[in-house]
């Protein structure tokens, strides 16, 4: 079977040649017949498990629908190749499938499918993941951009939640932030109340995860103002959030991380909240410079793989405090003044170790002495008893 179809398909490349040469009474080649009679070759080489064969072909025939604008086949066509070079699984393969996956996009988007030119860049992302998961950040940002901007808020609720799970899983908490106050805007237009509860609760505890309470606090007050909210079990949990952090009540705060209104919110607004410190911000935060939070909200002028810092100064400054404590400690050195101290400390030993000694000694027989006189009372009594009686 597999000589059959390398046959057919040279068979279907012998047509295409044709379709494309030209004569004196054939002055254009027949562009529609020859992107049909490559993409057949294509299909044909694909089975018979060619498929480096299959991707050439089906990029060449890709390129004659752009020459005759059917975009929307030669998009379908890129992203076969992409989907080919993955199951090809070669050396630096993600190159290849990014460089078909980006140009399906593209055509996608000239043939108006938003939906589909978004996916691509979704899929193009995970490609990348592994060797560069800053790439793959930018590429979910513009999948974001592209629905939005295109008034697809249907289908950009799910991407909106995978891109902020993303950023927050690599530490880059403020671009998370700068997001979920877009998801706010979707979901206004998508009238979803709940989820833009979810969304205020979840940039307080981001604020709190980053250590910054004066930030949670005015992004608290702020909720304050929404009538609707103030009936929610979110502001109820925002609140004792932030006055457990005040209040420096770890206890408190303890039994915040297992409420259960936590398990509403998004999986790695989830793990930031049940690893909550006071004053403190979590251990993979990451500051970011303003290129990165231009990024999250919708600049496409920064490069898709733009990064955070690689160090977080929070640590450093912890590392300046004990420079402080030394110095204070090498300041005494009057060594000369506690010897004239000595020399008073002998005399007062020795006089008041003496006196009590003697004290002692005296205070014990005179108590003896004194019991002594007893005896003679009871001779009185005595006498006394023996008067009456003569008496009587």
């Amino acid at each position: 079977m597999k000589a059959r179809k390398i046959e057919e398909a040279r068979q279907h490349l012998e047509a295409a040649t044709k379709c494309m040469k030209t004569s004196f009474f054939k002055r254009k080649p027949d562009l529609h017949s020859a992107t049909i009679e490559y993409f057949a070759a294509a299909q044909a080489y694909y089975v018979a498990q060619d498929l480096e064969n299959a991707i050439f072909y089906y990029e060449k025939s890709a390129g004659i629908d752009i020459d005759i604008e059917d975009w929307l086949s030669a998009a379908t066509k890129y992203e076969k190749c992409a989907l080919l070079t993955i199951q090809q699984a070669e050396k630096d393969f993600e190159e290849e499938a990014r460089k078909f996956y980006d140009l399906a996009s593209q055509n996608y988007l000239l043939a108006n499918s938003m939906e589909k030119a978004a996916e691509c860049l979704v899929k193009v992302s995970k490609v990348v993941e592994k060797k560069n998961i800053n790439l793959t950040v930018g590429y979910m940002l513009r999948a974001c951009n592209l629905l939005v901007n295109f008034d697809r808020q249907d289908f950009a609720v799910d991407t909106f939640n995978n891109t902020l799970n993303l950023l927050l899983r690599i530490g880059r908490f403020q671009s998370a932030i700068t997001l979920l106050r877009r998801m706010i805007v979707v979901f206004t237009r998508l009238q979803q109340e709940h989820n833009i509860f979810k969304c205020y609760l979840s940039i307080v505890i981001i604020y709190l995860g980053e250590g910054d309470l004066p930030a949670a606090q005015q992004e608290f007050n702020q909720h304050l103002q929404v009538d609707t909210y103030l009936r929610s079990n979110e502001i109820a949990l925002e609140e004792d959030l932030i006055k457990a952090c005040e209040d420096f009540d770890e206890d408190r705060l303890e039994v915040l991380k297992k409420h259960n209104q936590l398990n509403y919110v998004q999986q790695q607004v989830n793990r930031i909240g049940k690893n909550l410190l006071i004053a403190q911000p979590v251990a993979w935060y990451r500051e970011e410079g303003e290129e990165l939070i231009r990024q999250a909200n919708g600049d496409e002028s920064v490069p898709l793989d733009a990064a955070p810092k690689p160090a977080a100064p929070r640590v450093e400054k912890k590392v300046v405090k004990p420079k402080e404590t030394p110095k204070p400690k090498e300041m005494p050195k009057p060594k000369e003044a506690p010897k004239p101290k000595e020399a008073p400390k002998e005399t007062p030993k020795e006089t008041v170790k003496e006196a009590p000694k003697e004290t002692v000694k005296e205070s014990a027989p005179a108590e003896v002495k004194e019991e002594k006189p007893l005896s003679a009372l009871e001779a009185i009594e005595k006498a006394v008893v023996t008067d009456v009686d003569d008496d009587g």
